[in-house]
């Protein structure tokens, strides 16, 4: 979220129980690909630090699963995340890090 948009403390995400377990299951799916919490949180100052991170955000195996998650999340309503919109050039995936 942007800082500039809203303020930390009136940001908000949904709390209902779909939400709560879809973030679960991502963060598990993120956890277990990093070989743990202790792994997880040196990634990201690695990221940070721009000192060779970004294995998580490369590891083909790792976005494939998020993106399986997240499409049975969203084809249960009207959107369709794995296609890509009529008249759009393609579906964004990930961020590059180089």
């Amino acid at each position: 979220m942007s800082p500039g948009r809203w303020e930390i403390g009136r940001r908000k995400h949904p709390g209902c129980v779909a939400w709560v377990q879809l973030r679960a299951k991502l963060r598990g799916l993120v956890v277990d690909a990093a070989g743990g919490e202790v792994a997880l949180e040196r990634e990201c100052f690695a990221m940070a630090r721009g000192e060779g991170g970004c294995k998580l955000v490369q590891n083909e195996e790792l976005l494939e699963s998020l993106r399986e998650v997240l499409g049975e999340f969203c084809e249960r309503g009207d959107e369709k995340f794995m296609e890509v919109a009529e008249g759009q050039p393609f579906r964004v995936t990930r961020t590059s890090c180089s």
